[in-house]
């Protein structure tokens, strides 16, 4: 009886381990997602997240209601980003568009691929090999004030 009992221990453990070592490797992976997804992106896309948000209520929400200034949502729901990815090349451009992202422009040199992407697919986009990081575009900021050196009017 305790021969029995041994067995299912062992099988029972097995499994056990079995499931742990399938699962480090997604845990892994959602964890370097997180760290390719810029703070602020991800800080507007959990916004979208918490009300509901999806692309197929974008008709019924206003969803360029999350904009920032830092980061700009379109009505349908896409982010406008930044992608810097390991090189600008025609696969790497499938595959971002076929995660999501509709490009507006590369640029090889800088590694740097420019576009809208839907705010659900982020998290895919990011796990594409190339894909190093995802960010908002650097846009420009009306400055106020004197500039230096001068008195105020």
């Amino acid at each position: 009886m305790a021969h029995r009992s041994s067995r299912a221990s062992v099988r029972l453990g097995a499994a056990i381990l079995a499931c742990a070592l399938l699962l480090i490797p997604r845990l892994a992976d959602a964890s370097t997602a997180d760290t390719k997804v810029a703070p602020l992106l991800r800080e507007v896309v959990q916004r979208m997240r918490d009300a509901g948000a999806t692309r197929e209520r974008a008709g019924v929400m206003d969803l360029q209601a999350f904009s920032t200034p830092a980061v700009h949502v379109d009505r349908e729901g896409r982010i406008q980003v930044y992608v810097d990815v390991e090189r600008v090349d025609d696969e790497t451009l499938r595959e971002l568009q076929a995660a999501g992202v509709a490009v507006d422009l590369a640029s090889p040199r800088a590694r740097i691929v420019q576009g809208w992407v839907p705010f659900d697919m982020i998290d895919t986009v990011t796990g594409l090999a190339a894909v190093r990081r995802i960010r908002a575009p650097d846009y420009a900021m009306p400055r106020s004030g004197s500039p230096p050196g001068r008195a105020p009017r």
